[in-house]
């Protein structure tokens, strides 16, 4: 479903799940980690990542690459079953499993000094996908400073759900972005796309490489 019409083909499958912690988690983050690390998933996917928001340090994300096209199913059910006990007493876990295209693959984001991660949901889907690829032709005929490249995955559950993902070098080189000459194309574009969200939710994240327990 997700696929038709995106051009995304097989892509990379990955699980992306967020969630808020309380205040007391939030400071010891590294039972975030710990949680993800202990996942009996069957596989390990090699790009796996975990971290939190920097402007609102209660937010976390899992992030798991898989190296499969065909991903374990226990990741459905184990992925929010371990971030349950973690959440806030107002919040549960969300879960997308998104598609990225092949030819572009969302590792440079992922290691990069900070992560824009963004969510976005909308009805418009035929809108949402002729948009949004203006908005990425427009983001890569443009240079940023501090800029390590971008990813736009969409939920299989929904093609008008979509994560996207860019690297940047500091939040300050991110919020440059049409501020300067050259960004006019830019900032149009993504004017006109985010008219038609019915959700959109951006946080810049700091996210480390999830290193999994030896057997």
């Amino acid at each position: 479903m997700a696929s038709g019409g995106t051009g995304y083909g097989d892509g990379h499958l990955a699980d992306v799940l967020w969630f808020r912690t309380t205040k007391e988690i939030s400071e010891h983050p590294e039972r975030v980690r710990d949680a993800l690390a202990s996942a009996s998933l069957g596989s390990k996917p090699e790009h796996a990542y975990w971290g939190q928001s920097i402007e609102s340090p209660t937010l976390f994300v899992w992030i798991l690459v898989w190296d499969t096209p065909t991903p374990p199913d226990t990741a459905e059910s184990a992925l929010p079953a371990l971030a349950a006990p973690l959440c806030a007493p107002d919040g549960q876990p969300t879960r997308w499993r998104v598609r990225f295209p092949s030819h572009v693959p969302p590792y440079a984001p992922l290691i990069a000094s900070v992560t824009e991660f963004a969510t976005s949901e909308s009805d418009q889907i035929e809108v949402l996908q002729r948009l949004s690829q203006a908005v990425l032709v427009a983001i890569d005929a443009t240079t940023f400073e501090g800029y390590r490249g971008r990813a736009r995955g969409v939920a299989l559950h929904d093609p008008g759900s979509v994560v996207y993902l860019a690297g940047w070098d500091s939040i300050e080189a991110h919020m440059k972005v049409g501020t300067e000459d050259g960004h006019q194309a830019v900032v149009k574009a993504a004017e006109e796309l985010f008219q038609h969200f019915r959700d959109f939710q951006m946080h810049h994240m700091q996210l480390q490489r999830v290193v999994w327990p030896q057997p």
